[in-house]
Protein backbone atom coordinates (compact mmCIF):
# COMPACT_ATOMS: atom_id res chain seq x y z
CA UNK A 1 0.00 0.00 0.00
CA UNK A 2 1.13 3.50 -1.15
CA UNK A 3 2.16 5.42 2.13
CA UNK A 4 -0.33 8.15 1.92
CA UNK A 5 0.38 10.35 5.08
CA UNK A 6 2.30 13.64 5.20
CA UNK A 7 2.62 14.19 9.01
CA UNK A 8 5.17 11.44 10.84
CA UNK A 9 3.15 9.14 13.27
CA UNK A 10 4.10 8.78 16.67
CA UNK A 11 3.86 5.69 18.23
CA UNK A 12 1.54 5.55 21.21
CA UNK A 13 -1.07 3.09 23.22
CA UNK A 14 -3.68 5.56 24.79
CA UNK A 15 -7.09 4.28 25.15
CA UNK A 16 -9.85 5.88 23.36
CA UNK A 17 -13.66 5.48 24.07
CA UNK A 18 -15.94 6.07 20.90
CA UNK A 19 -19.80 6.77 20.19
CA UNK A 20 -21.36 4.04 18.14
CA UNK A 21 -24.23 4.89 16.35
CA UNK A 22 -25.73 1.34 17.96
CA UNK A 23 -23.39 -0.37 20.11
CA UNK A 24 -23.47 3.12 22.03
CA UNK A 25 -19.66 3.61 23.32
CA UNK A 26 -16.87 1.50 22.31
CA UNK A 27 -13.64 1.17 23.98
CA UNK A 28 -10.34 0.43 22.00
CA UNK A 29 -6.87 1.99 21.44
CA UNK A 30 -4.62 4.59 19.67
CA UNK A 31 -1.57 2.77 17.87
CA UNK A 32 -0.28 6.02 16.69
CA UNK A 33 -1.13 9.55 16.15
CA UNK A 34 0.31 12.55 14.48
CA UNK A 35 -0.78 16.64 14.24
CA UNK A 36 -3.39 15.48 11.80
CA UNK A 37 -4.84 11.77 12.47
CA UNK A 38 -4.52 8.61 14.02
CA UNK A 39 -4.95 4.57 13.69
CA UNK A 40 -6.59 3.64 16.31
CA UNK A 41 -8.19 -0.14 17.49
CA UNK A 42 -11.52 -1.03 18.21
CA UNK A 43 -14.10 -4.17 18.11
CA UNK A 44 -16.98 -2.03 16.73
CA UNK A 45 -17.34 -1.22 13.19
CA UNK A 46 -17.40 2.09 11.99
CA UNK A 47 -18.07 3.21 8.23
CA UNK A 48 -15.35 4.91 6.14
CA UNK A 49 -16.70 8.86 5.90
CA UNK A 50 -18.28 8.46 9.31
CA UNK A 51 -18.32 11.00 11.98
CA UNK A 52 -17.33 9.63 15.33
CA UNK A 53 -17.02 11.54 18.72
CA UNK A 54 -14.08 10.39 20.75
CA UNK A 55 -12.09 10.55 23.97
CA UNK A 56 -8.63 9.76 23.93
CA UNK A 57 -6.53 9.56 27.08
CA UNK A 58 -3.42 11.13 27.03
CA UNK A 59 -2.55 10.62 30.47
CA UNK A 60 -4.57 10.07 33.84
CA UNK A 61 -4.70 13.86 33.81
CA UNK A 62 -5.86 15.31 30.24
CA UNK A 63 -8.41 13.87 27.68
CA UNK A 64 -8.84 15.17 24.70
CA UNK A 65 -12.74 15.06 23.04
CA UNK A 66 -12.94 15.65 19.52
CA UNK A 67 -14.76 14.80 16.11
CA UNK A 68 -12.87 12.38 13.82
CA UNK A 69 -12.99 10.97 10.57
CA UNK A 70 -12.54 7.88 9.55
CA UNK A 71 -10.80 7.95 6.43
CA UNK A 72 -9.81 4.44 6.28
CA UNK A 73 -10.90 1.08 7.76
CA UNK A 74 -9.30 -2.55 7.80
CA UNK A 75 -10.88 -5.88 9.30
CA UNK A 76 -8.41 -7.26 12.00
CA UNK A 77 -8.55 -10.69 13.87
CA UNK A 78 -10.18 -9.60 16.79
CA UNK A 79 -12.16 -6.16 15.60
CA UNK A 80 -11.17 -3.57 13.41
CA UNK A 81 -8.33 -0.77 12.65
CA UNK A 82 -9.21 2.52 11.54
CA UNK A 83 -7.40 5.70 10.10
CA UNK A 84 -8.74 8.58 11.41
CA UNK A 85 -8.55 12.36 10.88
CA UNK A 86 -9.48 14.70 13.68
CA UNK A 87 -12.07 16.55 12.30
CA UNK A 88 -13.36 19.37 15.40
CA UNK A 89 -10.69 19.55 17.86
CA UNK A 90 -10.14 23.03 19.99
CA UNK A 91 -7.12 24.66 20.18
CA UNK A 92 -6.21 24.11 23.32
CA UNK A 93 -6.52 20.12 22.66
CA UNK A 94 -4.37 20.46 19.76
CA UNK A 95 -1.68 22.77 21.43
CA UNK A 96 -1.45 19.90 24.21
CA UNK A 97 -1.06 17.52 21.38
CA UNK A 98 1.43 19.29 19.66
CA UNK A 99 3.43 19.40 23.19
CA UNK A 100 2.90 15.90 23.67
CA UNK A 101 4.05 14.83 20.24
CA UNK A 102 7.41 16.74 21.06
CA UNK A 103 7.92 14.66 24.22
CA UNK A 104 6.97 11.60 22.20
CA UNK A 105 9.47 11.92 19.26
CA UNK A 106 12.31 12.66 22.29
CA UNK A 107 11.51 9.98 24.00
CA UNK A 108 9.72 7.21 21.14
CA UNK A 109 8.32 5.90 24.01
CA UNK A 110 4.91 7.18 25.40
CA UNK A 111 5.16 4.95 28.70
CA UNK A 112 6.31 8.16 30.99
CA UNK A 113 3.13 10.13 29.16
CA UNK A 114 0.46 7.29 29.59
CA UNK A 115 1.00 5.91 33.33
CA UNK A 116 -1.82 4.12 34.44
CA UNK A 117 -1.53 2.82 38.10
CA UNK A 118 -2.77 -0.77 38.53
CA UNK A 119 -3.52 -0.50 42.31
CA UNK A 120 -5.84 2.74 43.52
CA UNK A 121 -2.96 5.24 44.67
CA UNK A 122 -1.96 5.12 47.72
CA UNK A 123 -2.54 1.23 48.48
Amino acid sequence: MKERRKDPRFPVHWPVRAGHRTEGCTYGHVVNVSGTGFLFLAPDEFAVDELVEMEITINPLFVIRCATRVARRERIDDGWAYGAIFHGLSATDMGYLAQTLVAVQASQSDSALSFRPRAPLGA
